[in-house]
């Protein structure tokens, strides 16, 4: 009996194997659109930024321009009546200010205090 020796097949695909420098480069082209995709995020939020800015100034532009007309020439209802809206500034609610000093003592009480429910000691 001879026996054949049958060539074995490697269980791995080889015919398609990248070089290192095809890996690399692949891997490169990885890298450089990460860098592409968050300078672009960085930029827009940068801009995004500017605009929240100006569009702050322009706010306290508004309510000056608003508290120079209600201050003579027009009437809040009226302008709300013409399509202009009331600023934010104007629509908050704020508490007034008490006149009363306030105090910075504790008002806690020990366990040692006199409560109603214990019985007074002589």
């Amino acid at each position: 009996m001879t026996t054949e020796k049958t060539p074995t097949t490697p269980a791995l695909d080889l015919s398609s194997v990248p070089t290192p420098e095809a890996l690399e480069a692949a891997a490169n082209a990885t890298v450089q659109k990460r860098i592409e995709t968050g300078r672009r995020v960085a930029d827009v939020l940068a801009k995004l930024r500017d605009a929240y800015a100006h569009a702050a100034e322009l706010e306290k532009e508004f309510e000056s321009a608003y508290q120079d007309a209600t201050s003579g020439a027009w009437s809040p209802e009226e302008l709300t009546a013409a399509g202009i809206p009331t600023p934010r500034s104007a629509t908050r609610a704020r508490r007034p200010r008490s006149t009363a000093r306030r105090t910075t003592r504790s008002t806690k009480r020990t366990s040692s205090s006199t409560r109603s429910d214990q019985p007074e000691s002589n």
